[in-house]
């Protein structure tokens, strides 16, 4: 990812700055899926409209946490848009075109091939040659015709680099990330205890919906009896769901049968 981004950003005469912002956001464009729970990332098919929803706030909450790292070049819009499309379908705020950082415009069409190259539970990988021809179908509707255009025409030889020497050892990889997270670690230790930014809260939550669904787990286990088990599954949904009142329905083909009730 960051090989490619660098050797793209590089040909488009991106100015330093804009190219150390967009290697840094290579390593760290994801992060923000520590807010998302762990069983919808795992999910070995489609992902449902609501997972979907819940996966997208990972642009956001990544965004929120490079800026608090204070780089000395642009990163975070670079993470906030590279799930943004060429015809504006994309997220979190439906950019367009030019309107989508350089950058993330990059990032984004070489994220999309690195999954196109990695084995899914769903799909087997592709080969390069068919994934950079599934990127060219979707060139002006998804990605940067531009960026499309330097991938088709480079990545043979790029490839080839990469088997020869591969640019970046295990050894440097993790000394950048250490460095790009020592302004965090810093901006932490300095902060007031009750001056949490808002991407921990999130985080926290989505932790607490994977302890939650662990729970609820173990509380259906503990009885073959439906009747028995629901009052145990209302206690574990109460404090993920702030409601007054829960009803569980019991449904037989067109027939909606309360089975459990709780007020407060």
């Amino acid at each position: 990812l960051q090989f490619y981004c660098g050797e793209i950003g590089a040909e488009m005469k991106l100015p330093t700055m804009q190219l150390e912002a967009l290697r840094t956001a290579a390593l760290l464009h994801d992060v923000g899926k520590l807010a998302v729970p762990e069983h919808i990332l795992a999910k070995g098919g489609r992902l449902t409209r609501e997972e979907f929803e819940a996966v997208k706030i990972h642009a956001d909450v990544g965004a929120e946490i490079v800026e608090s790292m204070r780089f000395p070049y642009p990163v975070t819009e670079i993470v906030r848009s590279h799930h943004e499309r060429w015809n504006g379908s994309g997220y979190p705020r439906a950019l367009k075109a030019e309107q989508i950082p350089i950058g993330a415009r990059i990032l984004g069409a070489v994220d999309t091939l690195d999954a196109l190259l990695t084995e899914k539970p769903y799909r087997a990988a592709l080969r390069i040659d068919e994934a950079i021809d599934r990127l060219a179908a979707e060139s002006g509707v998804t990605f940067d015709p531009k960026v499309v255009a330097i991938l088709s025409r480079r990545y043979a030889e790029w490839e080839e680099q990469m088997n020869q020497s591969c640019p970046m050892t295990l050894r440097d990889d993790l000394h950048r990330l250490k460095q790009a997270f020592a302004p965090l670690r810093e901006s932490s230790a300095v902060a007031a205890p009750e001056r949490h930014p808002e991407f921990l809260s999130r985080i926290a939550k989505s932790r607490e919906e994977a302890q939650t669904l662990l729970e609820i787990t173990q509380e259906l286990g503990k009885s073959l009896q439906l009747d028995e088990s629901l009052p145990g599954l209302v206690k574990r949904l109460q404090p993920v769901i702030p409601e007054n009142s829960f009803v569980i329905y019991h449904s037989n083909v067109s027939v909606l049968t309360p089975r459990s009730v709780a007020c407060e």
